[in-house]
């Protein structure tokens, strides 16, 4: 009688478990549905840009406490999009983000340019959430002057762009 009742308290435990577990996997899901639906209609942006001494994944870099440079110093670039575009079609998830970057003097003027410096074109059978870009310049052949590093990020599936400015110094 006893191993009956403790077989019985068992499989009620054992059962109510796999029922909070596959509930809490039910509502996960539903979650991260919800996600991508907020982050495809809100703006197209750009979270964090910020000059580093060291990158090493999303979310994990070491911040400069100086945007003053010498020449044929690197400039390193940390960058995080946020609300691009995810589309989901036949079990697969889609996202792409290309970036420009300019090089822009004193006056505004556009002094170095580079398109496509990095793209970003992920098909996967899990939708991505974090993404960051990781830009280095060489200010070898930069004359001394203050200067914007200029990011334009492209979200291709969702059709916008978004673009923001970090100041720096380049001394001899």
């Amino acid at each position: 009688m006893k191993r009956v009742f403790l077989f019985l308290v068992v499989s009620l435990f054992l059962g109510s478990s796999l029922s909070f577990a596959q509930d809490y996997d039910k509502e996960i899901k539903r979650l991260k549905q919800k996600i991508i639906e907020l982050q495809n209609k809100a703006p197209f942006g750009i979270e964090k840009m910020l000059p580093c001494k060291k990158i090493f994944n999303f979310g994990m870099y070491v911040p400069t406490e100086s945007t003053s440079l010498r020449k044929g110093d690197t400039l390193l670039i940390y960058i995080e999009p946020k609300n691009f575009f995810i589309s989901s079609r036949d079990g697969m998830y889609e996202t792409w983000i290309t970036e420009d970057i300019n090089i822009l003097d004193e006056k505004g003027n556009v002094v170095f340019k580079k398109t496509n410096m990095v793209e970003s074109h992920i098909v996967s059978k899990s939708p991505i959430f974090d993404i960051f870009f990781q830009n280095s310049l060489n200010l070898g052949g930069v004359p001394e002057g203050h200067y914007k590093f200029r990011a334009i990020l492209y979200d291709k599936l969702k059709g916008t762009s978004t673009y923001k400015d970090v100041d720096f110094y380049v001394s001899k």
